[in-house]
């Protein structure tokens, strides 16, 4: 997992392992934001997306008053099943 900072606040983006993609597309999605849910057509522009989700997604809270979740409490692991 890569850290991803939007402004001073940083998150965990969580990106799709290359044998989890689907037709070349990579989701990512913020477990401490949940409104973050975006994909590219490969991992370095799910990254690039998922950067740009998080800074409106960030704007458009501190714009309403809402608060920022603090970072570092969603643990993120891949799960193996039998297919």
């Amino acid at each position: 997992m890569d850290r991803m900072t939007a402004s001073s606040h940083s998150v965990q983006g969580v990106d799709a392992p290359a044998g989890l993609q689907r037709d070349g597309w990579v989701y990512a999605h913020v477990p401490e934001l949940p409104e973050v849910h975006t994909q590219g057509e490969n991992l370095e522009e799910a990254r690039s997306m998922v950067r740009e989700a998080i800074e409106l997604v960030l704007e458009d809270r501190r714009e309403r008053g809402e608060p920022i979740p603090a970072t570092g409490w969603a643990r993120v692991e891949p799960v193996e099943i039998a297919a």
